[in-house]
């Protein structure tokens, strides 16, 4: 659920037709079919930014993929052959160029091209899995090489994407003169509709045989199962991006997209990873001055105080996720939908389980026997997300009313915050008594309500300063801020490393305001501290960091302790 924010980088490097072929359809594939085979490779290659809030539909294909090919060379007793191959492709010392340098074929492999035995092996992949999910593997490639994620000094996730990177000379017939294409845009484009369609096939597959696919939503008829509701709302409830260049990306509403990714999660008994950081939100006192007319809003100073890591793993007595911290050693590899959610709390604050200021009282909710983490913690985040991403040519807040003309006549839902105790993954022993959509976003509606669930933001833009943010100012029991695939082990060290990283550094200034520095964030004291910042930046980045410097000396301690500037 990443926005984009349109970023436009420079580049002056043209890459020859052929190399992107090469590139796109042969190297990009086995980079991300080799990733996903490597425990240890890195899966966030994979976790592709396009600007349509459609992270969630990456994760299925990839992890369908990844346990298609596993199952498959586990049965042929081939897996560790495969994996050491894969290996040594990823780690191969190469002299191959970055993707802005990339002109000709021979920059694309350098000179290690993959070896006849790996190509083997992808070509039966590609078979195995089908054409359309081989290519939508590469795509999250090739979509992941111009993203670019940043965090702050709590491991809150900000995002951004280049427009350049695939800047293509074309050659044309009857002797004409190469064209220039932006293939940027055709790629982004491919990514969101081969993830749509393969998202329309899952939904299909677990429809009833008396699901009529619908595309109209005028021709809407009721549908009596969860499934089959699901099924019409992502086949009618659709929009796209259109795009500076090229073909639109097509969309799907969030809320019935991503239950369907969940369901088929739950089915093929893929796991979710799900981390929360746990921020504390300590007032600053203020003293007011005898010009001040009104008491200014409160602020805080931010810091992470844990990020702890649970496993849903699939529980068919309950239908649902039951999540743990208490992982096997031989189950800590396998990849699951991982979610980043953040939870903030002001320090001292009154309340009990989720919303205690207690990090271990408020775990302990979380891996309690009746949580349901898809309704307690997934659900109000994507039904406070606007349908869409906002760059859609829908700009609608809700579908509620049309959800009610997919469902038969709502009855009463009993629920609390942690579980809605109809709401299962599937009909158990088949008794389907579980609410429709429409009856499950208007309960789990009041249940944001009750609770101020509703804002999940974790950072508010700045549309006036570019790049600049500031940081929620009231608490939020748990909102999602990103999701992508990864191993438990990969998602607990990272969540681990922020925490480590912003206690070696307990006093640095961490406020409200806030503006991207190398791959991590500067926070300053007030906007206006942000503003001059900028003001300074646009004639000499190197005077504005000076000034930083001089200003925030052990917030700057710490972009020097993580990597982000030179001492």
């Amino acid at each position: 659920m990443t926005k984009k924010t349109n970023k436009i980088t420079n580049t002056l490097s043209v890459m020859q037709h052929d190399a992107y072929i090469l590139l796109t359809s042969k190297k990009h594939p086995a980079m991300a079919l080799c990733t996903l085979l490597v425990p240890e490779a890195d899966s966030r290659k994979l976790d592709a930014l396009t600007g349509d809030t459609s992270c969630q539909s990456r994760t299925m294909v990839l992890l369908n993929v990844a346990q298609k090919i596993k199952e498959e060379l586990t049965k042929e007793k081939k897996l560790n052959t495969f994996i050491e191959l894969a290996r040594e492709f990823l780690n191969r010392p190469t002299d191959e160029k970055p993707l802005k340098k990339i002109i000709t074929t021979d920059d694309v492999f350098g000179e290690n091209p993959p070896s006849t035995e790996l190509n083997n092996y992808l070509n039966f992949f590609q078979k195995l899995i089908g054409e359309k999910a081989f290519t939508t593997c590469g795509l999250c490639y090739s979509n992941t090489e111009n993203s670019l994620f940043f965090v702050d000094e709590n491991g809150g996730y900000f995002s951004d994407i280049t427009d350049l990177d695939y800047n293509v000379e074309t050659p044309q017939s009857n002797h004409q003169s190469s064209t220039l294409n932006q293939q940027t845009y055709v790629l982004r484009a491919a990514l969101g509709s081969n993830c749509t369609d393969l998202i329309k096939e899952c939904a299909l597959n677990a429809a009833t045989h008396n699901f009529n696919k619908l595309t109209e939503r005028e021709r809407s008829s009721v549908h009596e199962t969860f499934e089959d509701q699901l099924a019409a709302a992502i086949f009618q409830v659709t929009s796209h991006i259109p795009q500076k260049e090229g073909p639109a990306i097509p969309l799907q509403a969030i809320v019935p997209q991503t239950l369907v990714v969940l369901q088929n999660a739950y089915r093929k008994r893929h796991p979710i990873n799900v981390r929360i950081r746990r921020i504390m939100m300590t007032p600053i006192e203020h003293t007011q001055t005898q010009n001040e007319k009104s008491h200014p809003p409160q602020e805080f100073n931010y810091m992470i105080t844990n990020a702890r890591t649970f496993i849903g793993m699939t529980n068919k007595k309950t239908s649902r996720f039951k999540l743990t911290s208490s992982i096997p050693e031989e189950q800590q590899e396998t990849l699951g939908m991982c979610f980043d959610l953040f939870s903030y709390y002001i320090k001292n604050q009154n309340g009990t389980g989720l919303s205690s200021a207690n990090d271990s009282e408020y775990y302990a909710e979380i891996e309690s026997d009746n949580l349901d983490p898809v309704w307690a913690l997934l659900l109000p985040s994507l039904i406070a997300h606007s349908p869409f991403s906002g760059y859609a040519n829908d700009k609608s807040t809700n579908h509620d009313a049309y959800y009610k003309t997919l469902c038969p006549p709502a009855k009463a839902q009993k629920y609390d915050r942690i579980q809605n105790y109809s709401f299962r993954l599937e009909a158990p022993n088949g008794e389907d008594n579980r609410p429709s959509l429409y009856e499950l976003i208007t309960s789990c509606r009041e249940l944001m309500a009750k609770y101020n669930l509703g804002d999940i933001r974790e950072f508010h833009r700045d549309e006036t300063a570019r790049g600049a943010y500031e940081r929620r100012k009231k608490p939020h029991q748990a909102a999602i801020r990103h999701i992508w695939i990864g191993s438990y082990r990969e998602v607990k060290a990272e969540g681990e490393k922020f925490v480590h990283t912003r206690v070696a550094h307990p006093d640095i200034i961490c406020r409200g305001p806030l503006f991207r520095m190398g791959e991590r964030s500067a926070s300053f004291k007030t906007m206006s501290e942000v503003e001059e910042f900028l003001k300074v930046r646009r004639s000499s980045s190197k005077r504005a960091k000076k000034m930083y410097k001089a200003s925030y000396p052990k917030n700057w301690s710490f972009l020097v302790a993580t990597g982000q500037v030179n001492q």
